[in-house]
């Protein structure tokens, strides 16, 4: 793919990383969720940027946290899923 080939990461840190992920995770899931589900949290694992919200809003209501997986370095969107 053409941003690959640029030579640099399109996602470089952590902060970005978890601006696209709120907002693709605000589009999917709608604002209710997508507040209570903060903060969100992003890891970096290989060239995976992994972000979901936080756990403890959800520990009352034995429900789940939204999770986007983000390619480091063209920013495509490989998984958005929402644990149960």
């Amino acid at each position: 793919n053409q941003a690959s080939t640029l030579g640099f990461p399109v996602i470089l840190d952590e902060i970005t990383a978890i601006r696209i992920g709120k907002a693709v995770i605000r589009s999917r899931y709608g604002f209710s969720n997508f507040v209570l589900e903060e903060p969100y949290h992003g890891y970096l694992i290989g060239d995976r940027w992994v972000v979901g919200g936080s756990t403890f809003a959800y520990s009352f209501l034995n429900g789940g946290v939204a999770i986007i997986v983000l390619n480091r370095d063209d920013g495509k969107v490989l998984l958005v899923t929402h644990e149960r």
